[in-house]
């Protein structure tokens, strides 16, 4: 085994779940159980390397230093299986969060539905400064303002979580769906978009794609359409 694979995998579910703790999202079951099980293996401690002179100098018996010789030469396969061990656990943590996607998404969905209703406040007053908006003692107004770009780096967190944990890796939607409903404004600024009409939402994938395949398929029926009046 690699051990920068090892390292890697075990990088990467650490990672996901730092991640999820950030963002206040509980960990299903099968996550925590999952997670038990890998903080259980990190804790195994082999023999020391150096157990062995360290005994002889402190003056140990003959039948301990037998012992830590026979658990020196055992230390190698064991440590080898302890190594596919903690991959294996790392990978089924992975694994339990994509299992577990729905129950994720929902918790994700529900901070993320509270950051575009805020935004979508913030577009639909139309640009008003703030020093305007406090000396018309509209300080929830005002407030919300102000804390625009944090509350666009929230969402734009949740929607950057949602696809690397909860989506296939490397897929994507036929029609780009995947924050704005209309394809039409993907890629636009959160309250630039929101301010010409546009309409954010959070999407689980099956949500997504089932959109975006809607949205495709009439848009091939209407170019056929127009194939078959031009050539009529």
């Amino acid at each position: 085994m690699s051990y920068h694979r090892d390292a890697g995998l075990i990088h990467r579910a650490r990672q996901a779940l730092s991640r999820l703790n950030e963002l206040d999202v509980k960990p299903p079951k099968a996550v925590a159980t999952a997670v038990e099980t890998l903080d259980r293996l990190e804790a195994f401690r082999l023999t020391p390397p150096d157990a062995l002179p360290a005994a002889i100098v402190a003056g140990a018996e003959q039948a301990e230093l037998e012992r830590i010789a026979l658990a020196d030469i055992a230390a190698a396969p064991i440590r080898d299986a302890l190594g596919k061990a903690k991959m294996g656990a790392a990978d089924a943590i992975l694994e339990a969060i994509h299992g577990s996607r729905d129950e994720i998404h929902a918790q994700l969905a529900k901070q993320a539905n509270v950051a575009i209703e805020k935004l979508t406040a913030v577009a639909a007053l139309g640009g008003i400064p703030l020093d305007a908006l406090v000396r018309a003692g509209r300080h929830r107004d005002a407030e919300a303002v102000a804390s625009a770009a944090v509350t666009e780096q929230s969402l734009d967190s949740l929607y950057r979580l949602r696809d690397q944990l909860l989506w296939p890796r490397g897929r994507f939607p036929v029609v780009d769906v995947t924050r704005w409903r209309d394809p039409a404004f993907a890629g636009s600024a959160y309250l630039e978009g929101l301010s010409r009409g546009g309409k954010l939402w959070f999407p689980s994938w099956a949500e997504a794609t089932g959109r975006a395949t809607e949205l495709h398929e009439a848009q091939r029926a209407d170019e056929a359409a127009v194939l078959a009046a031009a050539g009529g």
